[in-house]
């Protein structure tokens, strides 16, 4: 591995930036590792994108990642006409980009999508083992298996 790009797509409060940087301080002994969320003042429930690189060599860029290797999709309903548009959810992608979908169905708006897509029923399985639907443990799961 030389250098992963990881853009998470959440709402404010799924743990999604969490996840980044458990992800991120996990791998930091072995790895040059960034972790960063792109947010306003906005509140619970709000649309906000979160940045993970992980690299063998030291990292300088400081900027949003615009061709991520991996998207993480932590809700299914930010794809609508008020928050994200299914070409933002998946700016920069390319056949080589891994899509991990928080979602049951294997059918979903990205099943057409040109690279690789992966489904996790993440809040089914937050749900079940903390009665809660926080699905950042089961998509960093996921991430970590593919």
């Amino acid at each position: 591995m030389k250098k992963v790009k990881i853009r998470w797509h959440s709402r404010a409060g799924q743990g999604a930036i969490t996840a980044s940087n458990a992800l991120a301080q996990t791998l930091d002994e072995k790895f040059f590792t960034q972790s960063f969320a792109d947010f306003g003042a906005e509140k619970r429930g709000a649309a906000i994108e979160v940045f993970t690189r992980i690299s063998t060599q030291k990292i300088d860029a400081i900027h949003k990642i615009e061709k991520p290797d991996f998207i993480i999709l932590f809700d299914e309903s930010l794809q609508n006409p008020h928050e994200l548009s299914r070409d933002e959810i998946l700016r920069g992608a390319n056949e080589n980009t891994i899509l991990i979908v928080n979602s049951s169905q294997k059918k979903t708006s990205f099943t057409n999508f040109a690279g690789k897509i992966f489904h996790c029923a993440a809040d089914e399985i937050s749900q079940k083992n903390i009665s809660k639907k926080i699905p950042n443990v089961p998509l960093v799961a996921a991430f970590l298996q593919i």
